[in-house]
C-alpha cells in the first residue's frame, strides 16, 4: 500500500525525523559559509545504530542531495545528526 510522503520542512538541528518504519524519498543538506554533514541513523531516539545515509557539503554556500532514486529503508525510524554552523536540511519519508 502506497502512502503519501511526509515532509519535515527546514530542519536546523539534530533530531528524530520519524519514529517508525519508513523509506527515505528525499533529503537535501544546505551549508552556509562552513562545511556541514548530515548522518541518518536507523534509530528513532538517538544518534546510534546503523548509518543508512550520509551527506557532506563543503566549500561555502553549497547544497547536496535530492530525491533518492533507490529506496533507503529504515526499520526503526530516522535520527538525523547535523553538524556545521548555519547548516540546515530538508527530508521526506514514506511510512511503512
Amino acid at each position: 500500500m502506497k502512502t503519501d510522503a511526509i515532509g519535515k520542512g527546514k530542519q536546523t538541528a539534530s533530531a528524530v525525523v520519524y519514529a517508525g518504519p519508513c523509506v527515505l524519498t528525499f533529503v537535501k543538506l544546505v551549508e552556509v559559509g562552513a562545511d556541514a554533514t548530515l548522518t541518518l541513523y536507523d534509530n528513532a531516539s538517538a544518534a546510534s545504530g546503523t548509518i543508512r545515509d550520509y551527506l557532506e557539503a563543503e566549500d561555502g554556500d553549497s547544497q547536496v542531495g535530492g530525491p533518492r532514486t533507490a529506496p533507503v529503508t529504515f526499520q526503526n525510524g530516522i535520527y538525523a545528526t547535523l553538524t556545521g554552523a548555519n547548516a540546515y536540511y530538508f527530508i521526506e519519508v514514506e511510512p511503512r
